[in-house]
């Protein structure tokens, strides 16, 4: 566990950088927006799931993309 980026308590875990406590409150989305990222990049994937309006979903996941 780390300090939370946010509250400053040691309860965060070390790849969202913010605890649960402050996520339930609705801060830190910009920290767990950018662990996604990263996650996402080790796997050669764009930042976030493809959304293309009129685009065709793929239902392999949960993401839904288009």
């Amino acid at each position: 566990m780390i300090r939370c980026a946010i509250c400053g308590e040691r309860k965060a875990s070390a790849t969202l950088r913010v605890c649960a406590d402050c996520i339930r409150r609705g801060k830190g989305m910009e920290y767990i927006e950018e662990a996604h990222a990263k996650i996402r990049a080790a796997y050669k994937l764009v930042s976030s799931p493809p959304k293309t309006k009129g685009g065709i979903t793929c239902g392999l996941c949960a993401n839904e993309c288009k």
